[in-house]
């Protein structure tokens, strides 16, 4: 019996094991198929520049075949036979290079394009894929799951709240940050519209600004930032004050607060692990904002402290190898990856927006329209006396 409950104890592991390699297998298929198909390509122009080759040759070298079968070209003997090879090794030497260019860029391209792309460069899974929204406003990503609940980039935040929600329940974890290699990568829209979906799911959701050298929580969810994490971390104790309500049920945010003269230092303190504590305590998840891992050590640090990390990737980027020292970095501190977020991915290759636009396209058009020129609302109140 002890030997069964060990064997049953390691089908996680085994099981996780056993989807790393069928994301490698599948990877590595693909790029088979894509070498194989190019392969036949070059194949194919071999073939044409082969006979076109042979007519050159036999053009030069005067043949009577080439004369009878184009008649309108006249025979040209006295061509030697070094003239012939040397014209046949340039074609060669030509289609060589070219099939050589061709295989090289295809292994030397790291550009991540696929969720296939990303699962085998980052070795970790796909939860999400957020399709583009050219000419948005820049504050409408961040909301739009509340603000454009009918459109594709809801839709495919709802599908990233459905994959955490039942990753949960195999492997419960109420904390998560979000992770990013640089800047402008989508991480804070991804966290933001995260937390709304759980929150229209009907979880008690907290939203904290952990990037406090800029944070900006409190300009998407238009709140006051004098109070805040960082006086939190100062003051060394979670005040019903410095979180807020918002207009969305069941969701509140905490700013970053003023900023602070040494964020890391209060983000290692023993107090921001009691603050987690506690909100882990009153909700049923709580996220947070950070800024560039490989920038700052402030994600890293966090990262110890939670139950898991969301990594954020821009579609049609090749990587500078920042997303592979963020992944390096967070399994040094032995941090749970729970997926990866394939953001700005353009429509076209988002299969699931293609049918989606065909039943909202229409009306997501006008809401998009509406929610740029709509005025910002007015400042919450804060949650005083409440409970949090």
């Amino acid at each position: 019996m002890a030997k069964q409950a060990t064997l049953i104890n390691q089908l996680p592991e085994v099981q996780t094991e056993l989807d790393k390699l069928t994301r490698q297998y599948a990877g590595a298929s693909e790029r088979y198929n894509n070498l194989s198909k190019r392969m036949n390509e070059a194949k194919e122009e071999l073939q044409q520049t082969v006979a076109k080759g042979s007519m050159i040759i036999n053009y030069w070298a005067g043949t009577s075949n080439f004369s009878a079968s184009h008649p309108e070209i006249p025979a040209r003997p006295g061509a030697t036979k070094r003239t012939i090879a040397m014209i046949v090794a340039a074609f060669l030497i030509s289609l060589l290079g070219s099939i050589g260019l061709i295989v090289g860029m295809d292994l030397l391209d790291t550009t991540v394009r696929t969720p296939l792309d990303v699962e085998r460069l980052l070795e970790a899974p796909v939860s999400g894929i957020v399709p583009r929204l050219p000419g948005a406003n820049p504050l409408l990503m961040p909301q739009i799951t509340h603000r454009l609940p009918s459109s594709v980039h809801a839709e495919s935040y709802r599908f990233l709240g459905t994959d955490l929600l039942l990753s949960a329940t195999d492997n419960p974890f109420k904390t998560i940050m979000v992770a990013t290699a640089k800047p402008n990568q989508g991480g804070t829209a991804t966290i933001c519209n995260l937390a709304i979906t759980l929150a229209q799911a009907g979880q008690r959701v907290a939203l904290v600004d952990a990037d406090m050298r800029r944070p900006s929580l409190h300009e998407i969810f238009n709140l006051p930032n004098e109070v805040g994490l960082s006086t939190v971390l100062e003051n060394g104790r979670l005040s019903a004050d410095a979180i807020f309500r918002t207009d969305i049920e069941n969701l509140m945010v905490m700013p970053g607060g003023p900023a602070p003269a040494n964020a890391w230092k209060l983000l290692r303190s023993p107090k921001m692990r009691e603050t987690i504590e506690d909100l882990a305590r009153d909700f049923d998840f709580v996220l947070f904002d950070t800024p560039s891992a490989v920038v700052f050590a402030d994600a890293a640090t966090l990262a110890t402290m939670l139950d898991g990390v969301l990594l954020v990737v821009r579609a049609n980027e090749a990587p500078s190898g920042g997303e592979m020292q963020v992944k390096k970095l967070l399994n040094k501190t032995q941090a749970r990856i729970v997926g990866v977020v394939l953001n700005d991915m353009p429509v076209q290759q988002v299969e699931s927006a293609r049918y989606y636009s065909s039943y909202y396209a229409p009306g997501t058009k006008t809401e998009i329209a509406e929610a740029a020129s709509s005025s910002r609302p007015a400042l919450p109140e804060k949650t005083g006396d409440d409970e949090i």
